[in-house]
């Protein structure tokens, strides 16, 4: 009974550890983290290629809100011809995140585009234009348009980048060339 009741007084005696310092856990990790980015960086430079894209995978799924390290991931596995891959981080990238970020739809969209696949660009891109994308969203459905061959749509959102960003000279040129276009080819409403 003795040897208890010293066990009790012994574990009575000992304080109970302190919630962690929140600021430093978050500090700590940020270190952490970017040692991992800079281990995936050396491992892409020297051609370790398998070991980079596992970091990137996993970074990405640590931050699945985080645009850059979702397109790295899938910039790294298009670089490897594991285009199906890809697709599929873009995918989940874009339903994850589109109700909280315009531009989430952008990688998929790109993708089709680079697959030559332009009526899959537009029900991606078209419904974000209201929430004020960046100006490549509407750069990338323009051209879509484009290369399917609907210049009047085309036309329409190069007229809204252009409302949108008035200082962008390249959306300006890019508004009258498809102009020019629309009246070669006899177009309404030119």
């Amino acid at each position: 009974m003795l040897a208890g009741l010293m066990v009790l007084a012994q574990a009575g005696a000992q304080t109970l550890p302190s919630l962690p310092n929140i600021g430093r856990v978050n500090e700590i990790w940020r270190v952490a983290d970017a040692r991992m980015g800079r281990q995936a960086d050396y491992w892409f430079e020297h051609g370790d290629l398998p070991r980079a894209v596992q970091l990137l995978g996993f970074r990405a799924s640590l931050y699945p809100n985080d645009y850059e390290r979702a397109t790295d991931y899938g910039f790294l596995l298009k670089s490897l011809g594991r285009r199906n891959e890809e697709l599929a981080v873009y995918i989940q990238f874009r339903q994850a995140n589109l109700s909280k970020d315009p531009d989430a739809a952008w990688p998929e969209a790109n993708f089709y585009y680079e697959m030559k696949m332009y009526a899959k660009v537009a029900p991606l891109l078209e419904p974000t234009l209201s929430r004020n994308p960046h100006p490549n969203s509407y750069r990338l459905l323009a051209r879509s348009y484009e290369k399917a061959g609907s210049l009047a749509n085309a036309f329409r959102i190069y007229q809204e980048l252009v409302s949108a960003h008035p200082t962008d000279m390249a959306a300006k040129a890019n508004l009258e060339r498809i102009r020019k276009l629309m009246k070669a080819a006899r177009i309404f409403p030119f």
